[in-house]
């Protein structure tokens, strides 16, 4: 079982059910999953940010390199920084996306209606 809020658009007559805490599909496919659900503005940001730290740290990483280590090519393993940095990325969205989607959902005139338990969202969702 896992823990539901529903969010209504009266309008549109939509209800969709998101899941509480952790998301595997936004562990495993970030920035895709953020596109697949709808959320432009955090995707866009976090596809800037990941951009951007992720060319600043390689950089970052060769002048440490070049400064201290004249000669010797210490981070000659740079991929091991570099995976390690797009895990933290990928645990920052799958921890924060679900979060995110809810404020998306809030900012598009959705309104939360119920919180609940249930094995799924389409469960959840009939509830």
């Amino acid at each position: 079982m896992h823990d539901y809020k529903l969010f209504v658009h009266h309008k549109r007559r939509k209800v969709v059910a998101v899941k509480q805490g952790w998301s595997w599909p936004a562990f495993i496919l970030t920035y895709v999953w953020g596109l697949w659900k709808t959320m432009w503005f955090y995707t866009l940001l976090y596809f800037v940010i990941y951009q951007i730290a992720f060319i600043g740290f390689g950089l970052i990483v060769k002048a440490i390199n070049r400064l201290l280590f004249p000669g010797f090519d210490l981070f000659s393993n740079e991929w091991v920084f570099m995976f390690t940095y797009i895990i933290g990325f990928s645990v920052m969205f799958a921890s924060l996306g679900n979060k995110w989607r809810e404020r998306t959902l809030l900012a598009r005139g959705y309104e939360h209606v119920a919180s609940g338990e249930a094995t799924n969202s389409d469960v959840a969702g009939r509830s």
